[in-house]
């Protein structure tokens, strides 16, 4: 059963040669030439690294920063106090201080991270 494909498809099919390897830029040069489809378009980029994956001290690892970040705001608590409170502030902290945990009203808040300040060891255990 033949499939139906779309205009956009077979001109995108013809503008490439499947039994090529492209270099880097001449691929992202044919990527871009390519007819635009309606939603946002993802590109497998698929690379031979020459390493051999069961040996330990072979291992390819990494990560990618988004250009824009992630796009999800990041919500911080800060147990600190003095300058190191100030430093929290300055740097976007939403929630800084030192006795959230007494008032309960830590337990309240939807947080992504917590820090505290090694002055604060004490205060800042679980389960207490």
């Amino acid at each position: 059963m033949a499939k139906n494909r779309s205009k956009r498809y077979e001109a995108a099919k013809k503008a490439v040669d499947s039994s090529r390897k492209y270099p880097l830029a001449e691929a992202v040069k044919v990527l871009k030439g390519m007819p635009p489809a309606k939603y946002d378009m993802t590109v497998t980029l698929s690379m031979h690294l020459g390493v051999d994956p069961k040996q330990s001290d072979q291992m390819v690892r990494g990560t990618t920063p988004l250009p824009h970040g992630s796009g999800k705001s990041v919500r911080v608590l800060v147990f600190a106090t003095g300058s190191a409170a100030e430093a929290a502030r300055s740097a976007g902290a939403e929630h800084v201080g030192q006795l959230f945990r007494e008032e309960h009203h830590f337990l309240a808040l939807e947080l992504d991270r917590t820090f505290r300040d090694r002055r604060l060891i004490g205060l800042c255990r679980s389960g207490r």
